[in-house]
Parts: structure tokens; C-alpha cells; sequence
């Protein structure tokens, strides 16, 4: 298990949760919950940000964010 930061680009995973309430709540409100598949799509230069595809919901999140969804 690990961070969605930990996954390769283009390559996917499973939400397992999240790691602080701000984001839940962020993830809840868009229809995100932990089972969800999640692939990062592209990250920006640097590591900043990431685009990711959730569910077919394109989200793009910052590096704190990021390191707060634990996917398996």
C-alpha cells in the first residue's frame, strides 16, 4: 500500500482511504470514495501537481493532497 504519488504514471490502483479529513471531504463532495479505481494520468513538472482519472472523473490534485489518498 501506498500513496497515489507512489503510483507510476499512466498505471492504476484502488482508493483504500484517505488520509486526513480536508481531503476526504474534498473527495466525498466530488463522489470519490475509498474502492475507487484511480489512475494518475499526468503529473506536472517537478512534482506540484497531478492530473488524475478517478472513476472517469478527470481531478487534478496538489502534491499534499496526493499524499493523502492511500491506494493498494
Amino acid at each position: 500500500m501506498g500513496t497515489s504519488k507512489s503510483i507510476k504514471e499512466q498505471k492504476g490502483g484502488t482508493i483504500s482511504h484517505f488520509g486526513n479529513e480536508k481531503i476526504e471531504s474534498r473527495m466525498l463532495a466530488m463522489g470519490v470514495l475509498p474502492g475507487a479505481d484511480i489512475r494518475i494520468v499526468r503529473s506536472a513538472p517537478g512534482g506540484g501537481a497531478f492530473y488524475l482519472k478517478i472513476n472517469n472523473q478527470n481531478i487534478a490534485v496538489r502534491s499534499g493532497e496526493a499524499d493523502n489518498i492511500f491506494v493498494k
